[in-house]
């Protein structure tokens, strides 16, 4: 899509295959966090921010019929969705036992 690109759930290989600059909302936040700073971001500006995330971290909050899969890398399917997409005052629900890819997601003894 044109416009600007929010990444969350991300992988260094998405920063380093961006072809513009991108906002982070933090690689060892939690998804949860990640999720509320990525919808505070697209709200101001709607129409022309879309966000980047692992389809894993943002199920149920965003409606898959408004959101687009943009395939799979690093064994993962990613998905891009503007604040249309986005279900009102939904936050994230991680399963336990889904796979912590990244650091973001050390025990909470840590």
């Amino acid at each position: 899509p044109q416009g600007e690109i929010g990444v969350m759930a991300w992988k260094e290989q998405n920063l380093l295959m961006a072809d513009r600059p991108v906002t982070n909302f933090g690689f060892k936040q939690r998804w949860e966090t990640q999720f509320a700073m990525a919808v505070q971001w697209q709200a101001q500006a709607p129409q022309r921010r879309w966000v980047f995330a692992l389809r894993e971290s943002v199920i149920p909050c965003v409606d898959p019929a408004r959101s687009q899969e943009v395939g799979y890398a690093n064994r993962r399917m990613w998905v891009v969705f503007q604040a249309d997409a986005v279900v009102a005052g939904c936050v994230p629900q991680v399963p336990p036992g889904t796979e912590r890819w990244d650091s973001s997601y050390a025990s909470e003894d840590n």
